[in-house]
């Protein structure tokens, strides 16, 4: 199973590579695997260092393919723009949404995640009901931490919509 994953997320980081470039990759110095800080899927360690679920994943398929790769930190709204120019780059671990398939490929997923979670606080808590709704939360006076122009999945992305969540970004 594991092999399995490792060769789609290969293919789909080759596709990446072709389809943006025109050219093989072994013209390329090394491919540009853009990240931001988002843990435990990919932390920043240092400047010349990355780690997570995802960057582990990612470093064992490239180094067994013997290709050349690089980690380069930015923005997510950013990277977006960037994966749609002629240079050799991939980002592993990106949500399909319709918007995305218009411009990007992707593979089967290589990760399940656990279902999305809503954090609050203690003090916060306690001006909510005893099992409140996701309608009560996103409507509240909390503020939902979000990254701009991420996608948390269609359905959660419908519900702050529709309910004009006020966010911190």
């Amino acid at each position: 199973m594991k092999e399995k994953n490792f060769c789609i997320v290969f293919i789909i980081l080759l596709f990446c590579i072709l389809c943006t470039t025109g050219r093989s990759a072994a013209m390329s110095d090394a491919i540009s695997v853009y990240y931001y800080d988002r843990p435990p899927y990919r932390i920043k360690i240092s400047e010349a260092e990355v780690s997570g679920i995802m960057v582990d994943i990612t470093k064992l398929i490239f180094q067994n393919m013997g290709i050349s790769y690089k980690f380069e930190e930015i923005p997510f709204k950013r990277l977006l723009e960037e994966l749609k120019s002629p240079i050799p780059a991939c980002f592993p671990g990106i949500l399909q949404t319709k918007d995305r398939k218009e411009f990007y490929l992707y593979s089967d997923p290589v990760f399940k995640n656990e279902p999305l979670l809503i954090l609050i606080n203690s003090w916060s808590r306690k001006s909510l009901s005893e099992k409140p709704t996701i309608e009560e939360v996103l409507t509240s006076h909390l503020k939902l931490g979000v990254v701009d122009g991420y996608s948390y999945g269609s359905w959660y992305d419908e519900k702050i919509k529709q309910y004009h969540t006020n966010q911190e970004k």
